[in-house]
């Protein structure tokens, strides 16, 4: 009789327990273990599964050649977290990066941080984005240490569209070919020799 009187609240309490289930918990029931009995270098040809290894790996936790996961890595990595040769995703550090946040040594992102970065933010070496940062920079904001080219321009070599603060050469507008050859000059004397693949790629940007 209890069973029978209880039944539709014993239903109701499984339901809450179950609305109750995490969205991690859910997540990981739906990932079924299953791994390839082929190996390549040492690694099953895929594996998919909560901490997955493999030549190709899906999961939770994903390591492989390709990698696919919230947290991935490997060669060629997508992931909430991603670290890879090739690299992508929320957080995304790479030697070619791409994410929201990344770092790399090409890094693409609204916060980017690399050797070339280009983001809404970004850091580097040589450096595109709306608040660009860097040796050689260009952007809306443009802070660089040698070169900046944007709307706002700060550096030695500054060149403006509406202010250019530059405490070797400043020029509000766009470059005439007069200006170009005065540009490349001071370049060639004062841009140290280990920069010099960088003051020829920022030569053929302004030309």
């Amino acid at each position: 009789m209890d069973y029978l009187l209880n039944e539709d609240i014993s239903e109701k309490h499984g339901l809450q327990h179950t609305e109750k289930e995490s969205f991690w918990d859910k997540l990981k029931l739906q990932i079924h273990e299953r791994k390839s009995e082929k190996m390549i270098f040492g690694m099953p040809l895929y594996h998919i599964g909560r901490n997955a290894h493999g030549f190709f790996a899906i999961g939770l936790k994903a390591h492989g050649v390709f990698s696919l996961g919230l947290m991935a890595r490997g060669i060629f990595s997508v992931g909430l977290l991603s670290l890879g040769v090739v690299s992508i995703g929320l957080l995304s550090l790479g030697l070619i990066s791409a994410g929201v946040f990344s770092a790399g040594l090409l890094a693409v992102g609204s916060i980017a941080l690399g050797l070339f970065a280009a983001g809404a933010i970004s850091v580097g070496l040589i450096s595109f984005g709306a608040l660009s940062v860097g040796y050689f920079s260009s952007g809306a904001l443009a802070i660089g240490k040698y070169v900046a080219v944007g709307d706002h321009a700060h550096a030695m070599i500054a060149i403006g569209q509406t202010l250019a603060d530059g405490s070797v050469y400043s020029h509000i507008g766009d470059l005439t070919t007069a200006d170009i050859p005065k540009i490349v000059e001071w370049l060639d004397g004062n841009v140290p020799s280990w920069l010099g693949w960088a003051k020829e790629i920022f030569k053929f940007y302004i030309q």
